[in-house]
């Protein structure tokens, strides 16, 4: 089992540089040993550099980001 397969934000934060050093070293130890986790951030890289090239196509209108945040700050259900 990885660190990851319960604990999708670190990733995500490792992927950000968000990580202190210490973590996001045990981390990147992880990532080199195990071919699963490698192949999943190889995979997220990608469609991190996919999202980065359409941000440059698509500026949203004003009225779509009032409308996102809209439904962000609504409650959430707990189902």
């Amino acid at each position: 089992m990885s660190p990851f397969d319960r604990n999708d934000a670190a990733l995500a934060q490792y992927l950000d540089g968000e990580l202190p050093p210490g973590q996001a070293s045990r981390i990147r130890q992880h990532i080199r040993e195990c071919p699963r986790c490698a192949a999943e951030v190889s995979e997220l890289v990608g469609l991190k550099r996919s999202l980065s090239v359409a941000r440059g196509r698509f500026t949203p209108t004003t009225e779509f980001r009032r409308k996102i945040q809209q439904q962000i700050a609504k409650p959430q259900h707990s189902w």
